[in-house]
């Protein structure tokens, strides 16, 4: 399981439309990761689950670090908006 550490000050600072902006970014880069490998969804609120195969814990524990290193260093491009 997964989820997006602050995401409740993204949400507060840029808005519902500036989260579902980072969300759907955060699941593209996990999907990315994972590769066929195994899946991603959404399960709530900003918390996703993976499903992958792996031979051994090990393997498990390298593709979460991949994951986690990959998220990390990748800015999330946010456009700026305005609203009337």
């Amino acid at each position: 399981m997964l989820d997006i550490d602050g995401f409740k000050r993204v949400n507060d600072a840029l808005g519902h439309e500036g989260g579902d902006c980072v969300l759907t970014q955060f699941a593209q880069q996990v999907r990315q990761l994972v590769g066929e490998q195994g899946m991603v969804a959404r399960i709530g609120g900003e918390e996703f689950a993976v499903a992958a195969v792996v031979d051994s814990a090990q393997q498990g524990y390298l593709l979460a670090e991949k994951i986690r290193h990959g998220v990390e260093s990748q800015p999330f491009g946010l456009a700026r908006t305005r609203s009337t």
